[in-house]
């Protein structure tokens, strides 16, 4: 069995390998760690860890340096969010993991084909709730249906999540403080999902048309966005921006400050392109496609044009005042960690892993830790293994270095 050995170091912990075991026999490419939370607290790391067709949620204690499983069993979990304490949990789930694991992309994405849910329509998916210490395990959403997304309430112990009983159609659903479950009045032909709430109690959720009156006849499947605004005591949310006509979306943020919102895009016409737009709330300007500025960001093209750098895996830091990402530059196998100044929009390079690892690697979903000075991501050192492995760093890129190295699940369930 694999043992590790765990030290603390700023509230983020190094690991050391003491005994070897053969990983050659991995059954599934996606294994490994999928996506880690920073709690409030800076003293525990939530993350969630996939082998084979099932995917569970793990918390770390940096104090002790011990790993607790919250989740066991038959199941696949996705997309967890914290309450504004830190002491629980939400998340979304599915009891039959080989239906929904199969098209797992990353992070809180499924795959789309023809514009709906690549899944068996019989396929239930429901929104739990589990406090930190493991205990409290509960179902919240109800009946035959898929619910994704779920958020929680910062100011109040409210819940928001998107809930649909075809698998395309989706519509908003909130929990008051009581329990009491009630639906956001939706159009006809639109489908909201994303939701995520600001600090002041409001929510923002995305709603998307099935066709944009102006999509081009090579993508009819594109879809007319639009970001809305919804008050808890209010019966109808209102129109906040319109965020343009994309053929997918795939990440909504909002940073803490609920100054900003980023949504991450899927764009093109024969080709498919990744893209980020920044709406600034406080002035409810119109969405700005997120280009940064700075050396070695932009190039000029041979045909004359200007092309920028990939933002993919965008992630506010605390203060919401900066950004971190994944850069995918001209040569799409240079992946590194950027930083990126809100108020500037200059972005600087963090890492230099193409000379480390010599372009055999991947990243993805870094986030920044509570105090904002050091960066957790997932790393896949050997592209072809895809094992994801959790990594750290400091905010300049310094003390690089793994959390959790290859680290499967023992006989017992337990990570050492």
């Amino acid at each position: 069995m694999l043992r590790l050995k765990l030290y603390i170091c700023s509230y983020l912990l190094t690991l050391a390998i003491v005994s070897g075991c053969d990983f050659g026999g991995l059954k599934d490419p996606y294994d490994g760690f999928r996506e880690v939370l920073c709690l409030p607290d800076g003293k525990r790391i939530v993350a969630l860890y996939r082998q084979g067709q099932n995917q569970h949620l793990w918390v770390l204690d940096c104090e002790t340096g011990q790993w607790r499983q919250l989740t066991e069993g038959r199941r696949f979990d996705f997309a967890p969010s914290y309450s504004a304490e830190g002491d629980f949990l939400v998340f979304s789930s599915a009891s039959n993991p080989g239906d929904i694991g199969r098209y797992w992309e990353r992070g809180d994405s499924l795959r789309r084909k023809e514009d709906s849910w690549e899944v068996e329509l019989g396929l239930e998916v429901h929104v739990f709730k589990i406090a930190l210490d493991g205990t409290g395990l509960r179902q919240l959403s109800e009946g035959k249906s898929v619910n994704l997304w779920p958020c929680v309430d910062t100011t109040a112990e409210r819940l928001a999540y998107a809930s649909s009983t075809n698998v395309r159609d989706f519509q908003i659903c909130l929990h008051d403080q009581s329990g009491k479950r009630r639906m956001l009045p939706r159009e006809e032909g639109t489908s909201d999902a994303y939701p995520v709430f600001c600090g002041d109690g409001r929510l923002l959720f995305l709603r998307g048309h099935k066709y944009g009156s102006n999509s081009p006849i090579a993508c009819p499947r594109w879809k007319d966005y639009e970001v809305l605004r919804y008050k808890w005591e209010e019966e109808q949310p209102e129109g906040l921006a319109r965020a343009g006509q994309y053929r997918g979306m795939s990440d909504f943020l909002v940073a803490g400050t609920c100054r900003y919102l980023l949504f991450v895009y899927i764009n093109g016409g024969w080709t498919i392109t990744n893209n980020v737009s920044l709406l600034d709330l406080q002035n409810e300007t119109e969405p700005q496609t997120l280009r940064p500025k700075g050396e070695g960001y932009i190039r000029r093209t041979s045909r004359g044009t200007q092309e920028t750098i990939s933002v993919g895996d965008p992630a506010f830091s605390p203060d919401g005042r900066h950004v971190v990402f994944v850069g995918y530059p001209f040569v799409d196998l240079d992946e590194e960690l950027h930083i990126l100044d809100l108020e500037t929009m200059k972005a600087h390079k963090i890492t230099r892993l193409t000379e480390e690892f010599d372009r055999s690697y991947s990243l993805r979903k870094p986030a920044f830790s509570a105090n904002g000075e050091e960066i957790l991501f997932l790393m896949d050192r050997k592209r072809p293994k895809r094992f994801w492995e959790l990594w750290k760093c400091k905010r300049d890129g310094s003390e690089l270095g793994p959390i959790a190295t290859e680290a499967h699940l023992g006989e017992d369930n337990t990570i050492e």
